[in-house]
């Protein structure tokens, strides 16, 4: 499965012409199904691959932590400067 944004209109495309191996989902979620035997041509996964990566780390770099993740940040911040202060 690939999370796909400009390379939406290739894969709703090839979904189209072959419905049994590209399946295209309403948020933005490409399945392509493919065997070792038939594999997935190489440069299609590659860029596929690039952009779902981006699109991930783009998306997780910049959210902002939840509640219970920013109570943990802050209680390990908290016991790491306490052992600090006891080999001082």
């Amino acid at each position: 499965m690939f999370k796909l944004q400009t390379s939406m209109a290739e894969a709703a495309r090839l979904a189209k012409e072959d419905p049994n191996r590209y399946d295209v989902g309403s948020t933005a979620w490409v399945t392509a199904r493919f065997t070792a035997d038939e594999p997935m041509p190489k440069r299609l996964w590659e860029k596929w691959l690039d952009e779902s990566y981006a699109l991930a780390v783009s998306r997780g770099a910049g959210r902002k932590p939840t509640a219970k993740k920013a109570r943990k940040n802050k209680a390990s911040k908290t016991q790491t400067s306490r052992k600090s202060a006891k080999k001082a």
